[in-house]
């Protein structure tokens, strides 16, 4: 444990949820999502961000991020030397929540500049509001994928500059509409991993050109990890790994996918898959 946490901890953000952080010019931040303040009677979303260059000191940037409009389930990209918060369910205040297809870009996570016209539903050069999207970045472009908006999406967006976006028509057959799922660049490809489906939960794996518009859908081995969503992926010394992540069974259950031979029953420890 590197830092102690908890809702009176000090020199660290609050307890929280649904946020996102990034490696960015040799620093982690940490910023938005869903937390319960101390003194508080109820909890709210956020748009404060934190660094560190330790993990145990902690360097709050600024709580008003994004002009004011807390987030969750949004995206953070590291391109061109800039950090990009993309979209995302949220708003500012206690009312007006809504999906959002906003986007900022920062150099020092202090000043944040939206960039481009985000005020209508629709726009017809930038993908529509959402939450839950897959998100990535190569060398040249961005990438928005999928997510929830007024129902799941499966379409693909690209940008070279985050202003000005071309939506993507694959020339093959690709993944179908779904939320909640992850996305990476890897390997000179594209890789979209998971997620909650019209019918339940994915296990797929989809591989794309860099480009976008050609897919292919890997063949599951005989020892494959459960359809899952809010699983997390991370790419270390070649190879990518697949950490937990959970899935409703009943309306009012969920499983969360662990480990079985964890040693704790009580707190056991998360699944890690590696390919």
């Amino acid at each position: 444990l590197v830092t102690v946490g908890g809702p009176n901890a000090r020199r660290i953000f609050s307890p929280r949820y649904s946020h996102k952080a990034i490696m960015y010019n040799e620093r982690i931040w940490v910023m938005g999502g869903f937390t319960v303040k101390p003194g508080a009677s109820q909890g709210s979303l956020q748009c404060d961000v934190f660094s560190s260059t330790d993990g145990k000191i902690w360097v709050e940037h600024t709580n008003e991020a994004w002009m004011g409009k807390g987030r969750i389930e949004f995206g953070l990209l590291k391109f061109k030397g800039e950090m990009f918060v993309l979209g995302g369910y949220g708003g500012k205040g206690a009312v007006d929540k809504t999906v959002m297809n906003d986007v900022y870009s920062s150099s020092d996570g202090k000043s944040w500049l939206r960039i481009g016209n985000s005020s209508t539903i629709t726009s017809t050069n930038r993908w529509s509001r959402r939450s839950g999207f897959g998100f990535t970045a190569t060398s040249e472009k961005m990438f928005v994928v999928g997510g929830w908006g007024m129902a799941m999406l499966r379409d693909l967006w690209a940008s070279e500059d985050g202003d000005t976006w071309s939506e993507i028509t694959p020339i093959t057959d690709y993944f179908t509409a779904r939320t909640d799922f992850k996305m990476r660049a890897f390997d000179g490809m594209l890789w979209v991993f998971g997620g909650k489906v019209e019918n339940g939960y994915s296990n797929e794996v989809w591989s794309g050109v860099e480009s976008g518009d050609r897919w292919i859908k890997m063949d599951p081995s005989s020892n494959m990890w459960e359809g899952r969503d809010y699983h997390s992926i991370m790419t270390c010394q070649g190879s990518v790994f697949l950490i937990g992540g959970q899935k409703y069974v009943t309306n009012t259950a969920r499983k969360f996918m662990v480990n079985p031979q964890s040693a704790s029953t009580t707190f056991p420890e998360a699944d890690v898959w590696r390919a």
